[in-house]
């Protein structure tokens, strides 16, 4: 199982990078770690950044 750390990179990533990859390819992998994400133990551990330009998770009360 990848960390919630991992996976919010990841979206991070993805929601930033958007236009550097096929929107099927985008689309596939937006859907794969928000499934990951949303069903993660460690999600309520998350929070989306206020004020960033794109939707972006950080880990609430920083990393471990």
């Amino acid at each position: 199982m990848e960390t919630i750390e991992q996976i919010i990179a990841k979206l991070n990533y993805l929601n930033g990078n958007s236009k550097n990859m096929p929107s099927s390819q985008w689309l596939y992998e937006i859907n794969k770690y928000e499934n990951l994400w949303s069903n993660h133990p460690d999600a309520d551990k998350t929070r989306f950044v206020q004020n960033s330009p794109t939707i972006k998770l950080e880990m609430i009360g920083g990393t471990k």
